[in-house]
């Protein structure tokens, strides 16, 4: 391994080709395909979540509670345009989770095998609420696959299990799933 820079850093999340930073005073700072070395990316120093999607190149991140999205192409953090309520996401390949203050989960993206677990398999383009929950704590997403921890401390998964990351043997679930 080798130091980046001489700064401390809080946060780290990969795309493809790219990486993206949160610095401890709060500043994000992406280099690598697409980016100009160690390149700041506005002034803002009040980041505080980060997450990279590394087959779609996209970045999720929440400044404050402002959730943001960008790649190589936009290169800047674009906001959301959605309530700025967020507490934390996850990114799989092509899709995005997260929770809000109020304890929801929500999730937009490509749908195939399930992944956002609202019951289809059609893709989102608009953030759509999973279930009805209000007592998600975390949420974390790879390739296809979803899953959420929830107050009690119950794990659920949903989405892809080509490798039996839903932990059941099943081929997919559509909505969140108690995991045994």
């Amino acid at each position: 391994p080798t130091k980046v820079g001489t700064d401390t850093w809080t946060r780290v999340a990969l795309a493809s080709g790219s990486t993206c930073g949160i610095k401890s005073d709060g500043s994000l700072v992406c280099f690598g395909f697409g980016y100009p070395a160690f390149e700041k990316q506005g002034v803002a120093t009040t980041w505080t979540s980060l997450d990279g999607s590394p087959l779609s190149e996209n970045y999720y991140g929440l400044q404050g509670t402002s959730l943001h999205e960008w790649n190589f192409v936009t290169a800047a953090p674009v906001a959301s345009g959605l309530e700025n309520d967020w507490l934390a996401i996850a990114a799989g390949s092509w899709h995005v989770c997260g929770i809000r203050t109020g304890g929801t989960l929500w999730c937009k993206g490509e749908n195939e095998q399930g992944q956002l677990g609202d019951g289809t398999l059609v893709r989102k383009d608009n953030v759509v609420q999973v279930g009805a929950a209000t007592d998600w704590t975390a949420v974390t997403a790879s390739g296809s696959a979803t899953c959420g921890l929830r107050g009690s401390g119950d794990l659920y998964c949903w989405g892809s299990n080509d490798y039996g990351e839903l932990g059941d043997g099943t081929a997919f679930h559509v909505a969140p799933t108690l995991v045994p």
